[in-house]
């Protein structure tokens, strides 16, 4: 039980640092926007960069929000059955794969397709 409890220790600390990491990440890019613009830099559109990084803060925060009842014991999950078939389908990307290659160009550079297409 010990070595469990260290364990969750542990990935509680990781998680701690990871938070940590993704929070001060947007917030030094809207810090760094905001004073190019007051020092005249970058021009005030320039802080349409501002307004993704807050969004991402709050996708962040919101993930906070949803984990928050798992710690606590307080959500529940229900398990239900699902077709995978209809789930599976063709890849969408993610991968790297090598194109067919022709005389003319020679061979085709490697590429990732988008994880999210």
């Amino acid at each position: 039980m010990a070595e469990r409890l260290e364990a969750e220790d542990e990935r509680r600390r990781r998680l701690l640092a990871d938070l940590g990491h993704e929070l001060r990440t947007p917030l030094t890019v809207i810090q760094g926007e905001i004073e190019a613009v007051l020092d005249g830099v970058h021009p005030p559109s320039s802080l349409n960069n501002v307004v993704d990084e807050v969004q991402l803060m709050e996708r962040l925060l919101e993930d906070l929000r949803t984990l928050a009842p798992t710690e606590s014991g307080g959500l529940e999950l229900v398990l239900e059955p699902t077709d995978l078939g209809g789930r599976a389908g063709a890849p969408r990307g993610g991968f790297l794969h090598d194109g067919p290659s022709s005389p003319e160009r020679g061979p085709r550079p490697r590429r990732r397709a988008s994880r999210f297409a």
